[in-house]
């Protein structure tokens, strides 16, 4: 198996993708291809049909978006316990891992993942966009709901790690990069503080630390 990515400072899409074969226990190997760099549009579309990164091939199969590739080992591979066993709450899960795949594209635009910028204090503190503002008080709201309803479970948002923590980790990331406060939510900064912390996690973060590619966009 074969998953192709693109840069781990700065392709969330990708990590979204990675963690869920990490979490599924599957044997894989990764290809990186560094983006916005000359012919790299050309090597994805070898690749992918979309011309994008994630894109995974199993046998002939090639799956390309990082929630199909979660929901494909998910079913392949993880017997379905990267989603709560609970249908409701599976659909819950399901509804909130859509909800992170369409939306929240204010802070996507504005708050661009960057795992090796130094952590920056007050950076968007308060909002200067009435969106932005909006969607970060979705997000923390939406986090301090699930953790509050299933911390009894363990420290991720369904108990147990699941395809909502591949979704919702590059959104933490960039909360602790931005510095944007939520003293006003202890339960989202502690979530926030576990999955930056966390062990599955950690080779990706010191990988995409010794990369040296640079796509200015995202370092403005």
């Amino acid at each position: 198996m074969l998953l192709t990515i693109g840069n781990k400072k700065y392709s969330s899409w990708s990590l979204r993708a990675w963690l869920a074969l990490r979490m599924a226990g599957v044997e894989f190997q990764e290809e990186r291809i560094p983006l916005f760099v000359e012919g790299f549009k050309e090597r994805l579309a070898e690749r992918s049909p979309s011309a994008l990164v994630p894109v995974l091939k199993d046998g002939d199969l090639v799956v390309h978006d990082s929630l199909a590739i979660a929901e494909y080992v998910n079913e392949k591979y993880a017997r379905g316990r990267l989603y709560p066993a609970d249908m409701e709450e599976r659909a819950l899960a399901r509804s909130v891992c859509a909800e992170m795949h369409s939306g929240f594209t204010a802070i996507r635009s504005t708050m661009p993942m960057n795992l090796a910028r130094r952590p920056e204090p007050s950076r968007v503190q308060p909002p200067s966009q009435a969106a932005l503002e909006r969607e970060l008080n979705r997000l923390t709201g939406l986090w301090e709901d699930l953790r509050r309803r299933f911390s009894a479970r363990g420290p991720f948002l369904f108990g147990e790690p699941g395809i909502a923590e591949a979704m919702y980790l590059p959104m933490a990331t960039r909360l602790k990069t931005y510095g944007v406060s939520l003293g006003h939510a202890p339960l989202a900064r502690e979530y926030v503080e576990h999955l930056h912390s966390w062990e599955l996690f950690q080779p990706w973060l010191q990988d995409a630390l010794r990369e040296t590619e640079v796509i200015a966009e995202d370092e403005a």
